[in-house]
């Protein structure tokens, strides 16, 4: 009788115990299939989408300046979510408010575009794409459909970012200096021809800036030393 009773319970056991394993391994063969869609709409759809993106611009644009042009640093630019600022990009030189460069190559940047295209594959937008080069034009349809949504948010103030999904870049670097300080390039919006207006007006706004943080200065310490007077005066008249 107990070994009938054992029988029964190591059979049940047993249909348990490969229920389990037909189970891990469709769980194991979906997420391969997973992992390879994500790597195909990765490496072929999203690649492609970029290099036609950027030959659109290419074709629709030219960069504001070339190289071995003379160019300022827009120090006033403000920070940018995906750039940063100019600031940042200084703040490991010995160089402070506008600063000219030299342009030493121009060339194309997307990483934002490729930012934005990751998301939406995060976020599932491609999750019903069939994984054949013939339904590129899909992924176009639902790629455009959903940066035009986003420009619509931008517009509507309901998300913070006009960064341009392609800009120009140039990398640059201080002229007559021997230390290269930057490695990577630097987005157009960050600069300024040297001999525009805007240039101008930036070196003017920095000026007034340092002597507006002088005056500050000198008014804080003048504020502490009446302080200390006050002080003073109020024991000599307890």
């Amino acid at each position: 009788m107990k070994e009938f009773i054992y029988q029964i319970a190591k059979s049940i056991v047993d249909k348990r115990q490969v229920k389990k394993e037909a189970e891990t391994k469709k769980w194991a063969e979906n997420n391969l299939q997973w992992q390879a869609k994500k790597a195909f709409i990765k490496d072929v759809f999203i690649k492609k989408f970029i290099r036609d993106k950027e030959e659109e611009f290419k074709k629709a644009t030219a960069p504001k300046y070339s190289v071995g042009q003379k160019v300022i640093t827009n120090w006033f630019h403000g920070n940018n979510h995906w750039w940063g600022s100019v600031s940042s990009y200084q703040s490991h030189t010995p160089y402070k408010g506008p600063l000219v460069l030299k342009i030493e190559d121009v060339s194309i940047d997307s990483n934002f575009l490729e930012d934005i295209l990751d998301n939406f594959q995060v976020n599932g937008k491609f999750d019903n794409l069939m994984l054949i080069e013939d339904h590129y034009s899909d992924f176009c349809e639902i790629v455009n459909k959903e940066l035009l949504d986003r420009l619509t948010k931008i517009l509507a103030g309901t998300i913070s970012s006009a960064t341009p999904v392609i800009t120009w870049v140039y990398k640059i670097r201080v002229p007559k200096e021997e230390k290269v300080y930057w490695s990577y390039s630097w987005p157009e919006e960050f600069l300024f021809p040297l001999d525009s207006k805007a240039s101008a007006l930036s070196q003017k706004a920095w000026s007034k800036d340092q002597k507006a943080r002088k005056n500050y200065a000198k008014a804080d310490e003048a504020k502490k030393e009446l302080d200390i007077l006050l002080k003073e005066l109020g024991k000599q008249t307890c």
